[in-house]
């Protein structure tokens, strides 16, 4: 879902390479650039926008090359989700069809990538308790519930809107039951995480695991935690 970038400088719209071209003739300096980019992309949703630039100046020990790279994009961690009983939760086919919770072991279809909040001014925002995420396959299809809540859930959509949009609650839990608690979601190890629709209803692993995956339960028990298990946060 990348767009165009435009900048709201001046009475014209720049293009990425048109920006790089301004800071590789020294015109527009690479602080203003990581500036301009950072308040223009703000906005955009889960873009990915990459511009580089190379300045070659010949010397008497040779050339200089400086790299510059502005890279503005949706911050994300890399992980897999376990159930109650130790199942996976997996994306058929990679994406692109059902999601299921019936997996004794990890593998390619197994993998997620959770996305959240693009990084204004290129700063590194955690994930937090209570964010919103949407959740891609290994093939790039979005998990989605199902009327945005109340129903099944699935991965197969090419974009991330309403309904592929979830709220990401990490866990505690006392003799009297589970509950979510705020702060950052640690970005390495095991977290007990819930997921919960846009209409409200929490996602369920039914059976605690071995079957379907719903999102259709008004409260939260041992059927709606999920641990998930990141590998990396780029």
């Amino acid at each position: 879902m990348a767009k165009r970038l435009v900048l709201d400088r001046g009475p014209s719209a720049w293009s990425p390479h048109r920006l790089v071209a301004l800071v590789c003739a020294r015109i527009l300096p690479l602080s203003e650039l990581k500036d301009l980019v950072g308040r223009s992309v703000m906005n955009l949703g889960f873009s990915h926008i990459t511009v580089k630039c190379r300045h070659m100046c010949w010397s008497m020990v040779g050339i200089l090359i400086v790299l510059a790279t502005v890279d503005a994009r949706a911050e994300s961690a890399l992980g897999f989700f376990t159930t109650f009983n130790g199942s996976f939760l997996s994306a058929e086919g990679g994406g692109g069809g059902a999601l299921h919770a019936n997996r004794p072991a990890q593998g390619p279809w197994e993998r997620f990538t959770l996305l959240w909040e693009l990084a204004p001014h290129f700063s590194v925002i955690p994930l937090q308790s209570g964010g919103t995420v949407c959740i891609q396959t290994v093939n790039g299809k979005f998990v989605t519930a199902e009327g945005g809540g109340g129903r099944e859930t699935n991965a197969n959509r090419s974009e991330c809107g309403p309904w592929e949009t979830f709220t990401i609650f990490m866990l505690g839990e006392t003799p009297a039951g589970l509950f979510p608690i705020a702060g950052p979601i640690p970005t390495t190890g095991t977290v007990p995480v819930a997921l919960r629709a846009s209409n409200g209803d929490w996602v369920t692993a039914e059976g605690g695991g071995g079957g379907d995956v719903n999102a259709n339960r008004p409260a939260l028990g041992a059927w709606e935690r999920f641990f998930f298990h990141q590998d990396q946060v780029h």
